[in-house]
């Protein structure tokens, strides 16, 4: 009867161990599935490129990765305890089976001794009966040390069952401690990225922004300097008149001059080369003569001056020519830089709701492209370039509009 309980006690043992070992299961599979609902919500997150809600994720992970691990821990604790119980069980059988062999042994001897007591059926009857007593008494013994044994094994089964199923939420739960740990590495990194792209789309808009505005500027000196071309010109033409009208008059005060007898030998020695560079006919008597002359100089002296002026607004002109296209060509890059950026920002923005997140977009012109190429071959002549109109870029939510300049077609006279 003893042996009976004590297997029943290893049974009933070995039973609530694997009832406490489902239960930690469980748990551990309910860590697990908490665990994939935290990563899911992180790659969620992720998709809005928001950083802070990345970084707000990516401490909820941390704290699902920890409560997952709590949960592997106590899985170990639980998986380590079925053990020494499924031991426990494992001893109590070995016990059994010592009793059920002793039983055994027992049973030969009296089959032993039933033999020996064959060989004088007379004399041997009663011990013969006495032994066949103790065999059938020796026999139930036997019977319920196997019903032990058989009830010890059992309960080893259902450990070793528990035991297995401990395994496995054990494994589960690393496993969900292993994904955690990469959702929560893969997390930082995309932040980190993002963070990246953001600040190379910034230095994008400033790149960009810096450029327009040095087209503007460019324009405004452009323009500045074809105005000082055209009013250097417009001098100097009347320049060139008041040296033809100061011509006139030398004629005029001549044809005077011949026609009075008192003056007229005076006007014949006259030089009128060196009058011209004079200025004077150095004859105080030919007083209008001498007048006319000093306006000729005077109108040549201010010619001269106003050419040597309209050479230094040519001059001028050619640089701001040359400042103008390199301020082009430097908002054609910072365009393409621009249009990088927009490749790189897209890696991590959707595109199902443009307008509700930060996004580079770039909208062409309506200039068609033969004329942009044109414009480029033209650009060295006149400074004319206005593919660029309308040029539209949108980053972090700013909209950003080329000037898209178009130059008028006045052109220096030495192109």
């Amino acid at each position: 009867m003893d042996k009976q309980e004590s297997a029943r006690d290893a049974y009933t043992a070995a039973d609530t161990n694997v009832n406490t070992a489902k239960g930690e299961y469980e748990k551990a599979k309910s860590g697990t599935a908490a665990a994939k609902t935290a990563y899911d919500a992180a790659k969620d997150a992720l998709g809005g490129i928001d950083i802070e809600s990345l970084k707000q994720n990516l401490d909820a992970a941390k704290s699902e990765a920890a409560t997952a691990q709590a949960a592997l821990d106590k899985a170990n604790a639980t998986l380590a305890d079925s053990k020494t119980k499924a031991a426990e069980a494992a001893a109590r059988k070995a016990k059994a089976r010592s009793a059920r062999d002793a039983a055994k042994a027992k049973s030969e001897q009296a089959n032993e001794a039933y033999d020996n007591a064959t060989a004088s059926v007379k004399d041997l009857a009663a011990k013969r009966d006495a032994a066949q007593a103790d065999l059938a008494n020796k026999q139930g013994s036997l019977d319920e040390a196997k019903k032990a044994d058989d009830a010890a094994q059992a309960g080893e089964d259902k450990a070793q069952a528990a035991d297995v199923q401990a395994a496995t939420a054990l494994s589960d739960a690393k496993q969900a401690v292993a994904a955690k740990k990469q959702a929560v590495s893969d997390a930082q990194a995309k932040v980190k990225a993002a963070e990246g792209e953001l600040a190379t789309a910034n230095k994008a808009f400033e790149r960009f922004a810096g450029a327009q505005k040095a087209v503007d500027d460019a324009k405004v000196a452009y323009d500045a300097a074809v105005a000082g071309v055209a009013d250097a010109q417009k001098q100097l033409e009347a320049a060139n008149e008041a040296v033809v009208d100061a011509n006139f008059e030398i004629v005029k005060a001549k044809a005077e001059l011949a026609s009075d007898e008192a003056l007229k030998a005076d006007l014949e020695v006259v030089d009128h080369k060196a009058s011209l560079v004079a200025g004077t006919t150095g004859n105080e008597k030919l007083v209008k003569l001498n007048a006319a002359y000093a306006r000729y100089k005077a109108a040549v002296d201010a010619a001269a001056g106003l050419k040597a002026a309209l050479g230094d607004a040519d001059a001028k002109l050619s640089d701001a020519n040359d400042v103008y296209a390199a301020a082009l060509a430097e908002l054609d890059d910072a365009k393409d830089a621009l249009a990088a950026a927009q490749a790189e920002y897209d890696k991590y923005h959707p595109k199902a709701e443009p307008q509700a997140k930060p996004q580079v977009a770039q909208t062409a012109a309506k200039a068609p492209v033969a004329k942009k190429k044109a414009t480029s071959a033209a650009l060295a002549q006149t400074g004319d370039n206005s593919a660029l109109a309308g040029e539209v870029f949108v980053i972090g939510g700013i909209t950003l509009v080329a000037a898209g300049v178009t130059l008028s077609d006045r052109r220096r006279k030495q192109m």
